[in-house]
């Protein structure tokens, strides 16, 4: 119990004196320290679940996306490009009214005549030369046209088996199969139509001379 206070003349009690008010600035900093704590520990754990979740600016998603882009049209190249050389294996001859026609075709350098026997995409192929790679007809009708513009007529399409064996076992073999059809022009150059087993052309191999095969 409190010890009661007297005044020393009177002897009546005296009232003791109030304990002081905390100050107010105190209890304010307390919660700005509290919401500080309470801020930083959203922060934090943010910053951890973002890591977690491997969070990735726009920027750099949208150069992963491009690579991955450019990746798959790779994949799709490389299928298309073993697919050509996977039915060149595959060939089937093609019938004496076509072979005429080829023929007529590139003797009268009228290759536009050709286009109805080509797949959507043909591979071009040019000797000691990078192949230009999957080709639509209209530009594969464009390359062979440049190719055979200043060689001399006639062209050869009933080579000796001794001239075929040779190219076809040279090195660029793979472009010389069973059924395909060649022809040399009286200058040298050569050409090579690949026909798949629907008997379109799939592949047309070229070289300027053929001392190169």
């Amino acid at each position: 119990m409190d010890e009661v206070i007297r005044d020393v003349d009177t002897g009546q009690p005296v009232s003791q004196p109030k304990q002081p008010k905390k100050p107010k600035a105190k209890k304010i900093l307390i919660g700005l320290i509290i919401v500080a704590l309470l801020a930083g520990t959203f922060a934090l754990g943010y910053a951890i679940r973002a890591e977690d979740e491997h969070d990735i600016p726009g920027e750099q998603q949208a150069k992963i996306n491009d690579l991955e882009a450019q990746v798959t049209k790779l994949k799709n190249d490389l299928e298309a490009a073993t697919t050509a050389s996977d039915k060149s294996t595959e060939t089937t001859i093609p019938d004496q009214e076509t072979r005429d026609m080829i023929t007529s075709a590139i003797n009268a350098r009228q290759v536009v005549n050709i286009k109805e026997h080509l797949l959507n995409k043909v591979f071009v192929i040019h000797a000691a030369s990078e192949g230009m790679g999957g080709r639509t007809p209209s530009q594969a009708i464009k390359d062979i046209s440049a190719d055979i513009e200043n060689s001399k007529t006639p062209w050869d399409f009933d080579l000796s088996s001794e001239t075929l064996d040779k190219y076809s076992s040279g090195d660029y073999a793979e472009y010389f199969p069973a059924g395909g059809l060649v022809g040399e022009s009286a200058d040298g150059t050569v050409v090579s139509f690949t026909f798949n087993t629907a008997g379109k052309i799939s592949v047309i191999f070229i070289a300027a001379d053929s001392s190169l095969l």
